[in-house]
């Protein structure tokens, strides 16, 4: 009798471990799946980015994106000073391979932060959401405002809890890597 409930422990315990098992290569795999459909590499490009920096040689100097096209004079959006002017600027990093320090991200009137290939500023920091964070030029200046990400959004340290507005040399943390805004 003490065999028998030996060798159905043993049975039951073989089994628990092979489903155990089997969730585990399942979670691994989902992960997989998901990392590659949002291509994380490389993290820093904007969308098309990569097939242009293949075909032109790098330029000493980059060429800022267009600020805004205007329809209508009373439904243009203007953003604060001109857009090539302002920018933030890679200070910390997770990966300082795939984002070095010193990477600049023009800003638009509507600029995103997040791990997502279709921000304006792509944080390939497994700490940072897919869409971390906005930051959007409103009345002559800036305003940061978080997306509801994971790990929260940080301004000089301090979490961002609703809109904030801008200034000058503030550092914006998202996850483990820090931008600077500069005007």
């Amino acid at each position: 009798m003490n065999t028998l409930s030996l060798d159905l422990a043993l049975t039951i315990a073989r089994i628990v471990f092979l489903v155990l098992l089997y969730v585990f290569v399942l979670f691994v795999f989902r992960a997989l799946i998901a990392e590659a459909a949002i291509g994380l590499a490389p993290r820093y490009r904007r969308r098309g980015q990569q097939e242009q920096a293949a075909a032109t040689p790098p330029s000493p100097e980059p060429t800022p994106p267009p600020v805004a096209v205007s329809v209508a004079p009373e439904r243009a959006r203007v953003a604060p000073r001109a857009a090539s002017a302002s920018r933030l600027t890679v200070v910390e990093t997770f990966s300082p391979r795939e984002l070095p320090v010193g990477t600049a991200f023009p800003l638009t009137a509507a600029s995103t932060i997040g791990r997502g290939p279709h921000n304006t500023a792509i944080v390939g920091d497994p700490y940072a959401s897919l869409d971390h964070a906005i930051i959007v030029a409103r009345g002559g200046q800036w305003h940061l405002r978080d997306r509801g990400s994971t790990n929260g959004t940080l301004l000089n340290g301090a979490p961002v809890v609703q809109e904030v507005r801008l200034q000058d040399a503030d550092r914006i943390g998202i996850g483990s890597t820090v931008l600077r805004f500069s005007e």
